[in-house]
């Protein structure tokens, strides 16, 4: 991969991290904002049934989000590292170079279209 390649998967990489860090942020911040907006003398927890179905599931939504996005953090970042390694673009299990087309759809992506497939990940 030519060095201007290079650069502009770092820098979408570097935007996508900004973009991941402020989704992680906005939902933390609601999340808390649920948390602390209960009325006076109710608690964090509704008293009504639909009410605590309703807040468990988002909840759930929320903290699969949260888990979603810092799973992809976790990748970017990784991603990120091993520019500095000289190590980007190659696949962690064949170590063959991974297709410029699939670096631009998936700039994070650890494995080529085949390792990929064998290993059952979608990315």
């Amino acid at each position: 991969m030519d060095q201007r390649t290079l650069k502009r998967q770092e820098k979408k990489l570097l935007e996508m991290r900004k973009e991941v860090l402020q989704r992680i942020s906005e939902l933390e911040d609601k999340a808390n904002e649920n948390s602390v907006n209960a009325p006076e003398g109710v608690g964090v927890f509704p008293s009504h049934p639909a009410d605590i179905g309703t807040d468990e599931a988002l909840r759930e939504s929320s903290s699969y989000l949260l888990e979603k996005n810092y799973k992809q953090l976790r990748l970017i970042e990784r991603a990120l590292e091993k520019f500095k390694d000289n190590i980007y673009g190659i696949c962690e299990v064949c170590s063959k170079k991974i297709s410029k087309q699939r670096l631009e759809a998936i700039p994070y992506t650890r494995y080529c279209k085949d390792c990929a497939e064998k290993l059952g990940i979608s990315d």
